[in-house]
């Protein structure tokens, strides 16, 4: 019976100016991962790239060496030590029917190697050195690795990290396990060349217990063409495979004809010169630098997509921008009307500028108004100035209206939810409604709560002046035109008695009480007049107060749109200079 086995592919070096382009874009790439974390990848897939790149360093820097790195990779109970065993020729793995068995890397090489190439890090990766002194083999580290599938997550991670440094993969099964949906799970995932895929049936001689040899064949047969099958599906038409028993190759001799062990020996062990290993190592660099940059090209139309999502919301937000305008200000006029503007009147209340009269009068009227004390009138409560619930629910609906057309502008591209996190991240609905609030706040705080009071100081002088003139009339009309004259031509002593005596008798007849109406009707009259300028002066004061306040709130609601607007121009701008880093990676290839 002949069995199908894929034929040889030739392989072309990878040529010195080839590595220096590619160091020269995994410096990039390292640069690029080093900043800020591209916007779609998550920490974790960042630090994988950087990893791989680091990888790729290192095995470019590697690249000449002549050393062919084989892994023996398999489940558990395959017979992947064995196999190694008959390799060798000599029993240098332990082939133990406990599971998991392989616990650590069995490394099979010269004894004169130098394993540069390999990190033997016994804490991080246990490894057994095993020698030989075969000339014919000085090339080749054959390496036995933990069993794939073994229930022992720390098995499984070493199996990964060792991945990166296998030139080729010998992927072990057995015709109870070769259909097993973890093994070409697994496959599906290992960064390598499928030209370096190699693949061995073992432990077929128990296809032929209990059954005729004709039977056997036609059973084996059976299992080659459907493990075939089932390769096919990774997208490996001619895979090269080896129907075996390594077990057999051990025990027995000569071998039973359907026993391919000589050809995968021959296979694993044959010359090869520097040349063809450096061609291996090329094409697994080849699928390695793919994926790579495969993932870095993807990211690139994700940004491109992105930024015209950004483009797409910010031109509509323009749309939006007059409109918006204006309903803040319609809710900004609301806002004065109910909380502001009444507030407001409580400066018609404090006399602090009336003089005389007129702060009588205004304490008078505080009194029967039932006023608080006046300074408590001139300090208002901020918290009865917050803005109505219908005002702060119009500004929130637009604020969120931005958030959700952002999400909307940039899922219906398709693009992942880390796009979306990233610019309503940057939008921030919560944060701006609290800034805005906060600006709010201010500036009902500055114009408002504690404004300063205009100095009023011409009213205050005409107060005193009015009242001083009245005192004067009043003190005329009493004292009489003799007295004064005496006063005013020879002021004295006597002179000033006189005066005093003609108070007293002008102020208790009819003339002197006539006067003293007058003057008592006449300061009221004055005090009503003044307190009344004084009212409309405050008015004035205040209404300026809250056009200021007016005008300052709406510049803070159109400053919060602008910065709304800044941050999606920020946010297209750092797009734009990512775009230009992994075009600049690209452009390096050529």
């Amino acid at each position: 019976m002949t069995l199908p086995l894929c034929e040889k592919e030739v392989m072309t070096a990878i040529s010195d100016k080839t590595v220096e382009q590619l160091h020269r874009r995994l410096d990039q790439l390292q640069v690029l991962l080093g900043g800020d974390s591209l916007l779609s990848l998550t920490p974790e897939h960042q630090r994988s790239l950087r990893e791989g790149a680091e990888a790729l360093s290192r095995k470019l820097r590697s690249m000449k060496e002549s050393y062919l790195t084989i892994g023996l990779l398999g489940g558990t109970g395959v017979g992947k030590s064995t196999l190694m065993n008959a390799l060798a020729g000599s029993e240098i793995a332990s082939a133990s029917h406990r599971r998991p068995h392989t616990d650590r890397v069995l490394i099979y090489s010269h004894e004169e190697a130098t394993l540069s190439t390999v990190p033997l890090d016994g804490d991080a990766l246990p490894w057994t050195l095993v020698g030989h002194r075969s000339e014919a083999i000085r090339q080749v580290l054959l390496c036995d690795l933990p069993d794939f599938d073994s229930l022992l997550g720390e098995h499984r991670e070493r199996v990964i990290q060792f991945l990166e440094h296998l030139d080729l993969l010998v992927w072990v099964t057995s015709p109870e396990k070769y259909g097993d949906g973890r093994f070409y799970e697994f496959l599906a995932q290992v960064p390598k060349a499928k030209r370096n895929f190699l693949f061995v049936l073992n432990k077929t001689d128990m296809v032929f217990q209990n059954e005729s040899l004709e039977q056997g064949y036609q059973h084996l047969t059976g299992l080659a063409r459907t493990f075939q099958a089932h390769l096919k599906k990774q997208s490996l038409d001619q895979p090269r495979l080896y129907i075996l028993s390594a077990r057999e190759a051990i025990l027995y001799e000569p071998l039973s004809p359907w026993n391919q062990f000589p050809s995968f020996r021959e296979e694993i062990f044959h010359h090869r010169d520097a040349k063809q290993i450096t061609a291996i190592k090329t094409a697994n660099l080849d699928v390695e630098i793919q994926n790579l940059f495969s993932a870095l090209d993807a990211e690139g139309l994700s940004l491109s997509q992105f930024q015209q999502g950004l483009a797409q919301c910010e031109k509509d937000l323009e749309d939006q921008r007059k409109s918006w305008t204006q309903t803040g200000a319609d809710a900004i006029q609301l806002w004065l009307a109910r909380r502001i503007k009444p507030a407001m009147q409580s400066y018609k209340r404090d006399p602090f500028h009336l003089v005389g009269p007129g702060y009588s009068l205004a304490l008078l009227l505080g009194a029967l108004q039932r006023s608080a004390s006046f300074e408590a009138d001139r300090v208002i409560d901020a918290a009865k100035l917050q803005p109505p619930e219908e005002v702060t629910t119009s500004f929130r609906k637009r604020l969120e209206w931005v958030d959700q057309h952002l999400g909307h502008c940039l899922l219906q591209r398709g693009l992942p939810s880390a796009f979306v996190e990233k610019a309503q991240g940057a939008i921030n609905v919560e944060r701006r409604f609290e800034s805005l609030g906060e600006n709010f706040l201010n500036a009902v705080t500055l114009y408002i709560v504690e404004p300063p009071l205009p100095a009023f100081r011409l009213f205050k002088a005409f107060q005193w002046i009015s009242y001083g003139v009245l005192l004067a009339l009043l003190l005329i009309a009493v004292g009489g035109e003799t007295a004064w004259l005496n006063v005013l031509e020879a002021f004295g002593v006597s002179s000033a008695l006189q005066l005093l005596v003609s108070f007293i008798n002008t102020l208790f007849g009819g003339k002197g009480l006539a006067a003293l109406g007058s003057y008592v009707l006449l300061n009221l009259f004055l005090a009503l007049r003044f307190y009344r300028r004084y009212g409309v002066l405050l008015n004035k004061s205040s209404q300026k107060a809250v056009d200021r306040l007016r005008q300052s709130l709406s510049n803070a609601w159109a400053n919060s749109l602008e910065g709304i607007f800044r941050d999606l121009r920020k946010l297209r701008e750092e797009t734009r200079e990512k775009m230009a880093a992994i075009n600049g990676i690209n452009d390096s290839s050529k």
